[in-house]
């Protein structure tokens, strides 16, 4: 029988738990089902035992908390000999104390006993199949109705959530039925039966059901999972490894790879094997309520390994290291000191080939190379090797100038990366200047900018490690600047110089006390003298000998920097996009400039001309009127150093067309205006942009012939000024379509050259053309309209639908088109069988003969480009000369419009 946990405690029992317990603990809710069936007006010591159980009820009531959840169900109390008399009084729910004591009180016995159905019914009142439910009965006899209440406790417990009856047998003892009705209900259900025989003994029977602690609830499988990792901080072994896990009671459960069992609480122990080499890990766990992990670590399998590299190697030098191992992704070989850790000194990823190459340590001394695998880095393979000390030595001069470059002759590893420097005597490893090794020797390395004892030295890629030193002593340089003691703003003087002229040196103009950085600077490099651009502010300055080592200046010379005089004289107004004459005096600096811009505007001229076009100079005038000024401006940082005003006007225009003119049509167009180098008239749509859709330049004169656009509509001819296009003048025309006219036969054949007449604008340029019908702009053929009406046009040399076009000059603009339909034509040649190589064969055709056609001969299947042809323009037969290599042709008949191949007979060409 299954074992159930009594909600009895939830209950009536309350009273007697302990604070922390009712605290913790769910109220669940009860049924007490009472027994009012005419039997209870039995007596027990004179008093009836429906007064009898009223009492008690009443007492054991006042004992429990208002939260209890308590309800009252009644059977056989209101009518005599109905099975269905049963009625839940009072529903289960808090505070129900006093309803259920006036509901007892109220009892008056009359009927049956339907117990069983009693107790269902109080089990569905408090949802039996949903919620915990315990339900207590109090019965004075057996089951007087059709329900067997062993059946009906079995079927409860099979259906309920957590179902228990509680049952005090009230006056039974003589009774075996009832006694054993009464049992049944309550072991099938895990409650307690109990018997009272008088008044005392219920209220001990109902107390000793209220104190009866729970049955302890069977314990329930936790979920617990395996896994085992392959080597520490390892990935988890998905396969590969058997499980063995063991517990209480001689439990015994296997494995593989991950995996998760449901175990009751107790201590185990678990073991892993891996499969590959049968190495087992065990460890104990203790499983208790909530779930767990179980991670056991397996060692990992060490593979072989072998690094083959020198005995012995110089300091600093990189060497071919050979391996053989395992060979997986981040593996690496390495060099360390003997036993040393597993960090590297260096090191190179085996993935860089075998042999890998390895760079030594900087320090002579006992080493070992190593195989490392990438997890943990794991030593698997090591070789013992010598770093020896290299043999070094320096040729160089003893002393130097600041910032001179000396040559040094050296021997040494030549390292990959190794390289000479000079620094300050036991300065750290950073040079002031160093050269690769890999330029060879000598190299040339520039001295500091500062006079003073320094030391050479032969430095290592590997750290920086120094394995020589050569002190070398820095001297003052001997120097001098000639130039003149002032200078105009914005002037280029010749400086004459003495120095140490090395390489990147310059001469460069200052503020007193500036920083190295120059306002102006020339290389040494260019001789002495340099040119050497001023300032273009007045003042007090200086000229510096400057070495390109840190830019150090090494010497100094004032000069004072004067103010120019210069001077501007222009008319006071000229009209927009006008070119002016601009008489100038000034400095006339290489890269000087006037300029003329907005009022107070920037340095950045709307037009400029350079001061070397002499004076004076044309300059054009902005395309806008208004208030502007002439500049003279220097080359240095483009200084204003004279400004005057200048009023731009407009200019006076005028544009004289047509109204209406036909598209593509070139009409004559009157024009008066500025007329400026560059301006131009122009047609475009009436408010289009600045960009013509045809322009001419005002040179050719007026009346000028602009070319009308292609399609028709509303445009506008326009006065454009070269400065900026400026439009300054604009007069309205309308373009209207043309009267055009093709007519040619309905019908050609392929090839034909047909008579095609036309009547149209007959513009320059105009053309018409064949092309298949709706095709593109492009025409297959096409011929001028200047050869007049009728001209000659070839067809097309494949059958088709096509048309005959007027296209204008403008843009190809197809203004009319007839269809016309190309068709085949009949074509023979009559020529022998075979003929001999090199000779000439006579050959007889029937063909369109049109201009251009020819016969030739090719090999079978050959391209258009024959051997040997002959035109057919006299209509007779051909003669045409046979390959001089025997074999297999074919005689065709071409067109000459692309060489099209409209006819083909074989020919055998024989020795």
């Amino acid at each position: 029988m299954k074992l159930r946990r009594s909600l009895w405690l939830g209950t009536f029992c309350l009273p007697f738990l302990s604070p922390l317990a009712a605290v913790a603990q769910e109220t669940p809710s009860s049924i007490l089902v009472l027994d009012g069936s005419g039997s209870m007006w039995g007596q027990i010591d004179g008093k009836a035992k429906i007064t009898i159980a009223q009492e008690v009820v009443g007492d054991l009531l006042n004992t429990l908390p208002a939260e209890t959840h308590l309800g009252l169900t009644v059977y056989g109390h209101r009518e005599k000999g109905n099975c269905r008399d049963i009625q839940t009084v009072v529903a289960p729910g808090a505070d129900t104390r006093s309803a259920i004591a006036d509901a007892v009180n109220r009892i008056k016995p009359k009927g049956k006993t339907p117990l069983s159905d009693a107790v269902r019914a109080a089990a569905e009142e408090l949802r039996y199949t949903e919620d915990k439910a315990t339900v207590i009965l109090v019965s004075d006899g057996r089951e007087t109705c059709v329900a067997d209440p062993c059946e009906v406790a079995r079927t409860l417990e099979e259906t309920g959530v957590d179902l228990t009856v509680h049952v005090v047998g009230f006056d039974v003892s003589d009774d075996p039925t009832a006694l054993g009705q009464l049992q049944c209900l309550a072991d099938e259900t895990g409650g307690q039966f109990v018997t009272a025989d008088n008044a005392d003994q219920l209220s001990a029977a109902l107390t000793t059901i209220a104190e009866t602690p729970a049955a302890p609830p069977a314990p329930s499988p936790v979920e617990t999972s395996f896994a085992a990792l392959d080597g520490e901080g390892g990935s988890q072994m998905q396969s590969g490894v058997t499980w063995r896990i063991t517990g209480p009671d001689g439990y015994r459960s296997d494995g593989t790879g991950v995996f998760t069992l449901p175990l009751l609480p107790g201590d185990y122990t678990a073991t892993a094997i891996r499969d590959a080499d049968e190495v087992e890990v065990s460890g104990t766990f203790t499983v208790v309520t909530d779930s767990q992990r179980v991670v056991l670590t397996l060692p990992v399998i060490t593979p072989k390994a072998t690094v083959t590299g020198p005995e012995t190697a110089y300091q600093g030098q990189t060497i071919d290291v050979s391996w053989d191992g395992p060979g997986e992704q981040g593996d690496f070989i390495s060099v360390h000191t003997v036993n040393g850790d597993v960090w590297a000194i260096n090191s190179a990823d085996i993935a860089k080939g075998n042999p890998v190459k390895l760079r030594m340590p900087a320090q002579p001394g006992t080493y070992e190379l190593r195989y490392q695998v990438k997890r943990n880095r794991e030593v698997i393979a090591r070789t013992p090797i010598t770093i020896l000390a290299s043999d070094i030595s320096f040729d160089a001069p003893g002393q130097a100038e600041i910032g001179s470059s000396i040559k040094i002759d050296w021997i040494g590893p030549a390292n990959q990366g190794d390289f000479i420097s000079v620094h300050k005597v036991g300065g750290d490893v950073w040079a002031i200047n160093s050269v690769d090794t890999a330029e060879g020797s000598p190299v040339t390395l520039r001295m500091p900018g500062e006079p003073g004892p320094y030391e050479l030295r032969y430095q290592l890629a590997e750290d920086r490690a120094v394995i020589y030193t050569q002190p070398i002593e820095v001297t003052d340089a001997l120097i001098t600047l000639t130039h003149p003691a002032e200078a105009q703003i914005g002037t280029v003087i010749e400086v004459d110089w003495k120095g140490p002229a090395n390489p990147g040196d310059f001469i460069s103009v200052h503020k007193p006390g500036g920083d190295v950085w120059a306002i102006n600077s020339a290389d040494t490099a260019q001789g002495s003298p340099v040119k050497l651009r001023m300032p273009s502010e007045p003042g007090p300055y200086e000229i510096r000998y400057q070495l390109a080592e840190d830019r150090k200046v090494v010497f100094t010379q004032p000069i004072d920097i004067t103010a120019a005089t210069v001077s501007l004289d222009f008319p006071e107004q000229a009209e927009i996009g006008q070119v002016i004459d601009i008489t100038w005096s000034g400095p006339a600096n290489q890269g000087d400039f006037i300029s003329v811009k907005e009022v107070g505007g920037d340095v950045w001229g709307i037009n400029s001309r350079d001061t070397a076009e002499g004076s004076p100079l044309k300059l054009r005038m902005p395309h806008k009127p208004g208030d502007y000024e002439i500049r003279y401006q220097l080359a240095e940082e483009r200084e204003i150093i004279l400004r005057k005003p200048i009023k731009i006007v407009q200019a006076e225009v005028a544009i004289t067309v047509p109204a209406q003119a036909e598209i593509g049509e070139t009409i004559d167009v009157t024009w008066s205006g500025p007329g400026n180098q560059g301006d131009f008239i122009s047609v475009k749509e009436a408010g289009g942009d600045v960009w013509g859709i045809n322009s001419r330049d005002v040179a050719e004169g007026s009346p000028l012939k602009l070319r009308m656009p292609h399609k028709p509509g509303d445009y506008e001819i326009r006065y454009q000024l070269a400065e900026e296009r400026g439009i300054i003048h604009r007069v309205p025309i309308t373009i209207v379509d043309a009267q055009v006219s093709i007519t040619v036969p309905a019908q050609a054949e392929i090839g034909q050259t047909i008579d095609v007449t036309w009547d149209g604008p007959g513009n320059q340029g105009d053309f018409l053309s064949v092309k298949e019908a709706g095709g593109d702009v492009w025409g297959i053929n096409s011929r001028d309209v200047g050869e007049g009406s009728p001209l000659k046009l070839r067809m097309p040399h494949k059958p088709g639908d096509y048309e005959i076009r007027y296209q204008l000059a403008e843009e190809r603009g197809i203004i009319h088109r007839v269809p016309i339909t190309i068709i085949g034509t009949h074509v023979d040649l009559q020529a022998p069988g075979d003929a001999k190589a090199g000779q000439n064969a006579l050959i007889a055709w029937e063909g369109p003969g049109n201009q251009g056609d020819f016969i030739s001969i090719k090999e079978v299947g050959g391209d258009e480009w024959g051997i040997h042809s002959s035109a057919v323009n006299d209509g007779g037969p051909i003669s045409l000369r046979m390959p001089d290599q025997p074999g297999q042709y074919e005689l065709r008949y071409q067109l000459g419009e692309e060489r099209a191949v409209i006819h083909r007979v074989p020919i055998t060409v024989n020795p």
